[in-house]
């Protein structure tokens, strides 16, 4: 890439890509560089036709979705995702918060909702997950949840300063004067 050679070489790729049987390390290496020219297009046609050929492939399920979300086809990114949870379960916390972040973005907050209870659920020490959670439901307008998962984001970390005064702003907001005083 910085040779600018970049292009030149792209062709022997696909053609590795495209003999019989094809080279997926030649196609994995295309679609690299065809993030990195900025043909996203291109590079979303080449990985969905790499994961045709090697379907529990995760290294390029990975680039897919970060090509979708460049491409701001958020729906897809997510789709993409859940193929990665069943894939690997170890990094399903990290998928399903990508998943609310995306479709939060898509105004589909009962998704996001979903998506984040399900990321706490597998991290329940992970306090600014709980956070993340309790503004949703503030979002939301559903106080007595956002309270709950407030409150448990300051348990799992009691220097979430920020999350103090969330907490404290929201139950003055629901007449818990008292309670609101105390963290303040």
């Amino acid at each position: 890439g910085l040779r600018g050679q970049l292009t030149q070489r792209m062709t022997g790729l696909r053609k590795r890509f495209a003999q019989n049987p094809p080279d997926l390390d030649a196609g994995r290496l295309l679609a690299e560089a065809e993030v990195r020219l900025r043909r996203h297009a291109d590079a979303e046609r080449t990985l969905r036709h790499l994961i045709e050929l090697a379907p529990g492939d995760q290294e390029s399920l990975e680039r897919l979705e970060r090509v979708l979300v460049l491409e701001r086809k958020l729906s897809d990114a997510i789709g993409v995702l859940e193929k990665l949870v069943v894939l690997e379960p170890k990094r399903a916390r990290e998928y399903y918060q990508r998943m609310a972040e995306y479709s939060a973005e898509l105004y589909r907050d009962d998704d996001a909702i979903r998506y984040a209870a399900r990321a706490v659920e597998l991290g329940p020490d992970d306090a600014e997950g709980h956070a993340k959670l309790g503004r949703m439901y503030r979002r939301r307008q559903q106080s007595d949840k956002a309270i709950v998962e407030l409150r448990l984001a300051i348990t799992k970390n009691d220097r979430a300063f920020p999350v103090y005064l969330e907490l404290a702003e929201l139950l003055l907001e629901t007449g818990k004067i008292d309670e609101a005083d105390q963290l303040l």
